[in-house]
């Protein structure tokens, strides 16, 4: 799906789990067809879709005729029209309401095998869910250019014999870069930019990295193990882009995040703790610990539940080290429950996860168990650190 619906007044309903769709009945001479629709209960039927059952609806585009016709009242109706566990991303009049944080893309092309002969560079900022800057630059590496790199994106000696060095682009590159959550399709972008750093003794930029390669292992199970690469992912989600001109795999590899927070409901920030976590986190081996008797919380026996955004066993471990006994499932010698971000994939349309339920049923049968969330529970032991 392409991000093309932003202007001509059309507006877009993402719809999480299975859904009805119906249209209120003052607007339906406005509305003008339905598309991409796998299948609707309720409103009118889509063309070519035969209405059986309760199908599973996964993107509803309601074209309308007229930017203008809908009141902030209408769209909270519609809105509210559409039931059972509805995520909507709506982008309306070309102001889009969700993705609202700034990411910036980067690429860059090398010379040769060495990961600091950097010869071009893409960067890509998004904001709003859309492109705002796109800046390229060719760059002399100082270096030699090795045929096979040649091959690969075009660029020579020749090409590059006019152009600035990387360090003469360094403080462009800084401004943009800077204090930003930078994406990059694999650790290849990342480690480039460190060794160019290094080989010209400049100073590090201090940004946040997140690696688009393992948001689409995460997002995707069709590509948890192979086939995540840029060309490949792009080519399935309809993205156009032209392979080894930087500028242009810096946007598909934004673009491939924006279709990722799109698919999964995952929004950005999540994100950036979700791709160090396990790629299934139902595959990970129950982690249970003994506590360490001298601990804060001895005697206290705590269970995980959610996506952390420090990796199970090591949260377990901080735990036992705490004093408590660690479980991997709630149970009748439960007391402490820490909950992190819940995957909202595997909730099946219910607000907590399946033992989060379990101890609140066990806390309404007199049970005493305490519900922390993550947070809370790791400044709990920085406090308890502190006072050693």
């Amino acid at each position: 799906m392409r991000r093309r619906h932003l202007q001509n007044g059309r507006f877009t309903l993402r719809i999480m789990e299975t859904a009805r769709a119906g249209i209120i009945p003052s607007l339906a001479g406005h509305i003008s067809d339905y598309g991409g629709v796998k299948g609707v209960t309720g409103g009118e039927k889509p063309r070519g879709m035969p209405l059986k059952g309760k199908p599973r609806l996964d993107f509803c585009y309601l074209r309308c005729r007229s930017a203008s016709i809908l009141s902030p009242l209408e769209y909270q109706q519609i809105l509210q029209s559409l039931v059972w566990g509805i995520c909507p991303s709506l982008i309306y009049n070309g102001i889009p309401t969700i993705m609202s944080q700034k990411f910036v893309a980067i690429d860059f092309e090398t010379a040769n095998a060495d990961l600091a002969s950097i010869c071009q560079i893409g960067v890509v900022t998004f904001e709003d869910g859309r492109v705002v800057e796109s800046w390229a630059a060719l760059v002399n590496p100082q270096d030699y250019f090795d045929w096979v790199n040649v091959e690969i994106h075009g660029i020579d000696e020749t090409t590059v014999k006019d152009a600035p060095t990387f360090p003469q682009l360094y403080s462009a590159l800084r401004q943009r870069l800077e204090n930003q959550i930078v994406v990059s399709h694999t650790a290849f972008d990342r480690t480039a930019l460190f060794q160019a750093a290094t080989k010209h003794n400049l100073s590090h930029i201090f940004c946040q990295w997140l690696d688009s390669a393992r948001v689409v292992r995460r997002a995707w199970t069709e590509w948890s193990k192979k086939g995540y690469g840029l060309t490949n992912v792009c080519g399935k989600l309809g993205i156009a882009f032209t392979a080894h001109e930087a500028v242009e795999d810096a946007r598909a590899a934004g673009e491939v995040l924006l279709y990722a927070i799109e698919a999964t409901g995952i929004e950005l920030e999540s994100w950036m703790s979700r791709v160090h976590q396990p790629i299934d986190p139902a595959t990970v081996a129950p982690i249970a610990m003994q506590g360490d008797p001298d601990g804060v919380l001895a005697g206290e026996e705590i269970v995980f539940t959610g996506a952390l955004t420090l990796p199970r066993r090591e949260a377990a471990a901080l735990a036992a080290k705490a004093g408590c006994d660690v479980a991997s499932n709630v149970r009748k010698t439960t007391t402490l429950l820490i909950v992190g971000d819940q995957d909202v994939q595997k909730l099946a349309g219910h607000e907590r996860s399946i033992k989060h339920r379990k101890a609140e049923d066990l806390i309404a049968k007199g049970q005493v168990i305490r519900i922390l969330k993550e947070g809370d529970f790791i400044e709990m032991l920085n406090l308890a650190d502190r006072e050693k």
